[in-house]
């Protein structure tokens, strides 16, 4: 009994960190994005500019410039929805700790 109690609060412990870190790397993937976004934007800007860009090449990148902001926004909000389940991971493996220690 005391091994099956062991092995389960365990367990419980390996999911509790794993679901934190599996947040943590979503949210940091979602950042990468973002920066992949801001440089690809950055790049059409210097594009756009350029003497040699054509009409139908300047209508192209602003529509992929209205698919890469919309994008960016869909990842802000992803990214904000991820950081309440972070915390709320946090609090969930941090409480669990503290009932761990407490048993000992």
């Amino acid at each position: 009994p005391d091994f099956l109690a062991e092995y389960n609060s365990g367990r419980r412990l390996h999911e509790l960190e794993s679901a934190l870190s599996s947040v943590d790397s979503r949210i940091a993937g979602n950042y990468r994005t973002q920066e992949s976004i801001k440089q690809e934007l950055t790049d059409i800007g210097i594009k756009m500019i350029a003497t040699e860009t054509t009409a139908e090449q300047r209508l192209t990148m602003v529509t992929r410039s209205a698919d890469l902001g919309r994008r960016y926004g869909e990842l802000t909000s992803e990214i904000q929805v991820l950081e309440r389940d972070r915390a709320r991971a946090e609090r969930e493996l941090l409480d669990y700790r503290a009932t761990i220690a407490a048993s000992f």
